[in-house]
């Protein structure tokens, strides 16, 4: 039987180098919002990316912290700002999900979101919600795109049939090269080249 004492996760995150002190000032608004909100935390354990953009998945302090989460090192999650965490909301969504998955709280002190109270539960489903809706329309756009390629004629493969903003926006949401291909009914080379064409356009 594992008795190991779980603690309590502090991640903080700055988007440039340049930023002095910024993890040391979010730690600290964390450390107040904690004396006001009366937890009382004595073992934590704090992750920080420094220059580190929002906008990627994948960040040395993130994953540290979310491979010592599965491995079930830690009961709680806190954040300065859902932004520090994540920049946008299916990143967010994602990270909620696994947490609730392993039985991890979630606090984000600028949004005032505890996922342990009634009210920070409500709050997550309701943005799992929207963020299902938008992943529906994107569907629904792309299918709309197909047929209409289809109806013109058109030979399909190509990766011009495809809505290069839809795929770009998925992938800069966080979905790897094979979900966006999933997702719009195309092969992985095609999503690929979809990005690529968008990048070099922008």
């Amino acid at each position: 039987m594992n008795q190991t004492r779980k603690t309590t996760a502090i991640y903080l995150r700055t988007s440039t180098n340049q930023q002095e002190g910024g993890t040391a000032t979010q730690l600290a608004k964390i450390k107040q919002y904690m004396d006001r909100q009366d937890l009382v935390i004595r073992d934590y354990v704090i992750y920080e990316d420094k220059g580190q953009s929002g906008a990627k998945a994948s960040r040395p302090g993130l994953d540290a912290m979310l491979q010592c989460c599965q491995a079930g090192q830690h009961d709680r999650v806190i954040v300065y700002s859902f932004s520090r965490f994540a920049r946008s909301t299916m990143q967010l969504i994602k990270g909620l999900e696994t947490f609730k998955l392993l039985d991890i709280d979630f606090v984000s002190i600028t949004e005032s979101v505890d996922t342990s109270s009634p009210m920070g539960k409500m709050i997550f489903s309701i943005m799992a919600s929207l963020s299902e809706f938008e992943r529906d329309l994107i569907r629904e756009r792309t299918k709309a795109g197909l047929e209409r390629v289809k109806s013109e004629g058109k030979v399909l493969g190509a990766p011009q049939q495809y809505d290069i903003q839809a795929a770009m926006k998925l992938r800069f949401e966080g979905h790897s090269y094979q979900q966006i291909a999933d997702i719009m009914g195309c092969t992985k080379s095609t999503a690929y080249a979809l990005i690529q064409k968008g990048l070099i356009a922008a």
